[in-house]
């Protein structure tokens, strides 16, 4: 039953998903190029330069509109399925209700963080392009490897592996956050429909942007006072506790991220099964 609510959710966004993303990609091509033009030392024309300038402003600003548009898709297919006339047929479909609130977790982490990646690759393409110059080569490989060696001394094998586990434990963190980041807006809506009679979608929004501000103030004091003392005392150490003191300090912001997410999801399920009556 979760490959059919899962293909149901992608179906619903995939067309108009798949080309705004292929079309801001491909916009990178030739503004990153037009870019690098701009940039050389000869003379263009005025009119070449300011539709350089206005390609440059609209591909940024279309790359935030795609993330933007993508989170409103994510939060119309949560909202309708399970809050409108559609959610009473939602919860009488034969699947339980903690399928139900998985899938749309499921859905929603997948379709953010690709799109966050279209997002990345797209910046990272442009600056490439513009700059005629690779992200990385396999010269750069070598050389962080060797940098490696020489701070553990154990040898290439140890190194590959520190590399191959740093690059997993931050796309874990990647994922993670994203689904944290699709959970927190599925908890917005799900409160703004159990306290608002009306206008439950503004509701929403009002609760998940004076969120985000007590978070971000809160994240703030954090930076200043805990932050800090731990880079203090990261500083002490050598390179090999350096890298250690890395990978151990990613693992435990893992942890406390899966610990938020948890709580988020379980806060969600309970006032989805208590407290409202869509069934």
């Amino acid at each position: 039953m979760l490959r059919k609510l899962l293909k149901y959710d992608f179906k619903s966004i995939i067309k108009l998903w798949f080309i705004l993303s292929i079309t801001v990609f491909a916009l990178s091509f030739p503004i990153g190029y037009g870019m690098r033009v701009y940039n050389s030392p000869r003379e263009i024309p005025l009119g070449l330069d300011i539709s350089l300038q206005l390609g440059m402003t609209v591909l940024i600003f279309g790359l935030f509109a795609y993330v933007l548009l993508t989170g409103i898709l994510i939060f119309k297919r949560f909202y309708k399925n399970f809050f409108t006339d559609e959610g009473y047929l939602t919860f009488t479909l034969p699947a339980q209700r903690k399928q139900l609130l998985f899938s749309k977790v499921l859905f929603g982490t997948i379709s953010y963080s690709c799109t966050i990646f279209i997002f990345l690759a797209t910046l990272i393409n442009l600056i490439c392009v513009s700059t005629n110059t690779p992200f990385i080569t396999m010269n750069d490989i070598k050389e962080l490897i060797d940098i490696l060696n020489l701070q553990f001394g154990l040898g290439t094998g140890v190194s590959v592996l520190y590399i191959v586990g740093l690059l997993l434990e931050i796309i874990a963190l990647f994922v993670l956050a994203n689904c944290i980041s699709v959970v927190f807006l599925y908890l917005c809506i799900t409160i703004a429909s159990i306290i608002a009679k009306k206008n439950k979608v503004l509701t929403a929004v009002g609760i998940y942007y004076l969120s985000n501000s007590v978070l971000a103030f809160i994240i703030m004091i954090f930076s200043l006072f805990g932050i800090s003392s731990v880079l203090f005392w990261a500083s002490e150490l050598n390179d090999k506790q350096t890298n250690l003191f890395i990978l151990l300090a990613l693992l435990l912001i893992f942890l406390f991220l899966a610990t938020i997410l948890s709580v988020l999801y379980f806060i969600i399920y309970r006032l989805i099964d208590k407290k409202l009556n869509l069934a």
